[in-house]
């Protein structure tokens, strides 16, 4: 895995405690479906700095029943956003309650975290990927009773979340079930892929790979496109989604339902 790590670190580079887990401060009602926790905040030992959050949780939730473990989606956005872009620009909250209300997705939770423009990549004096990977996901995870199953756990981006996403679905292929990539570009390549075959990991054993982008998207089109092509050409099955669209927020949102459906169907499949 450190071969894995070293060779997509290389291809990036072509793009230029629990102790310190506050106690939550807000929680309101979104829907009778869905309630929010906007702004809570995890005081990092690995960053040496507090990093707010936002949390979407589904009716009749407790942190105080620990007989629950919920399935979750850790979403992540875009360079120059934060922890609360996805619900105040792009309406995350009302489409996670039309999700449930449509029985969509199962009673789960959506982990949204601030990103410092780092790539969510470890640079000098921010070790974002360490953060997330080793300190955060493991303590949210037992904070608000998630499921640690790969099966049950989801990551999702725009923009430069997508590149996160995707990123982190494939440096930690036993970590997450599956990786959604909205209006973004793919640290993935065709010699990426081959390299994670030639150190012995199979195709199942990846995440699902998503990728959605629009054809008026000046930014990730053209980028987006030819990996499709690459991935097809090699046989890696991966989802492909190109829609009438730019890079905008309008795009992503509803990109967001197509998200939801994608988990839906993968934990239906997991039932039958």
């Amino acid at each position: 895995m450190k071969n894995v790590l070293g060779f997509l670190f290389f291809l990036l580079a072509l793009l230029s405690s629990c102790e310190g887990h506050e106690e939550l401060l807000s929680i309101y009602p979104v829907s009778d479906k869905v309630r929010a926790i906007e702004n809570a905040i995890f005081a990092s030992d690995t960053l040496g700095q507090d990093v707010h959050y936002n949390v979407l949780v589904p009716p009749n939730y407790s942190k105080a029943d620990a007989t629950k473990s919920y399935p979750v989606l850790y979403l992540l956005h875009g360079f120059g956003e934060d922890n609360t872009t996805w619900m105040s620009n792009m309406s995350a909250q009302q489409t996670f309650a039309d999700a449930i209300e449509k029985g969509i997705i199962p009673p789960m939770v959506v982990v949204m975290p601030q990103e410092f423009n780092t790539f969510y990549l470890d640079v000098e004096g921010m070790h974002y990927m360490s953060f997330f990977m080793k300190e955060f996901m493991p303590k949210i995870e037992d904070e608000y009773h998630l499921s640690h199953e790969k099966a049950n756990r989801f990551i999702a981006g725009n923009s430069m979340g997508a590149l996160g996403a995707t990123m982190y679905g494939f440096l930690f292929p036993d970590q997450f079930a599956m990786c959604y990539g909205v209006s973004g570009n793919s640290p993935l390549q065709k010699a990426s892929i081959e390299e994670l075959r030639k150190q012995g990991i199979s195709d199942s054993d990846m995440p699902a790979l998503y990728f959605e982008v629009g054809t008026s998207d000046n930014i990730s089109y053209q980028s987006t496109k030819q990996l499709h092509e690459e991935l097809e050409a090699m046989n890696f099955k991966h989802s492909y989604m190109e829609r009438e669209g730019g890079h905008d927020y309008v795009f992503m949102t509803v990109a967001l339902q197509h998200v939801f459906e994608a988990i839906g169907q993968m934990l239906k499949n997991n039932m039958d």
